[in-house]
């Protein structure tokens, strides 16, 4: 599989469902505004030239990315998506409405990637680094928590990657 160079590419990061201030069940409000945001940023991105997104495929934010990059190619020709994920059993133990969601977004996407065949101390690190490595742009929900988003927004900026924050810039 060909993955595309760093100018025409960005990538995601964000929480997971349970790190967010509110509820990702479907009619919540913070739900809806973020995936307006969500949306309204992959097309600026498609606007400024990107075509690829690499999406770690982690329940959350990943697949709500996922989702709209997949959303958005039905309406831009040429829009491509990545799963690059930590390992290959990430879904294990995950409710069955988000692992369809991801099964979905795998079926979908131009192609997927697995780094590891199971889980180490260091696979998801290794898969955001993987990421960031090869975008110019990271399009993330960050609201200063620790953790993963965190690790991967500071690896990002010292990469000299433009941040979209979603938790902090209107779209």
């Amino acid at each position: 599989m060909e993955y595309a160079l760093r100018p025409v590419s960005a990538c995601f990061t964000g929480y997971r469902g349970n790190k967010f201030p509110f509820s990702l069940q479907e009619e919540n409000p913070g739900l809806m505004r973020l995936c307006e945001r969500l949306e309204a940023a992959v097309h600026s991105a498609a606007n400024d030239g990107y075509t690829d997104f690499y999406c770690g495929g982690a329940w959350g934010f990943d697949i709500l990315a996922g989702e709209a990059v997949l959303r958005a190619r039905e309406l831009r020709e040429g829009l491509r998506l990545y799963c690059i994920l930590p390992h290959e059993a990430q879904a294990r133990g995950w409710d069955a409405g988000w692992r369809e969601r991801y099964e979905r977004m795998l079926r979908g996407c131009s192609g997927s990637r697995a780094l590891s065949s199971g889980w180490t101390k260091s696979c998801y690190h290794e898969r955001n680094r993987y990421m960031v490595d090869r975008c110019s742009r990271l399009i993330c929900y960050f609201d200063g928590q620790p953790g993963g988003t965190a690790y991967t927004v500071r690896y990002a900026l010292q990469q000299g990657v433009q941040l979209v924050n979603l938790a902090q810039e209107e779209l």
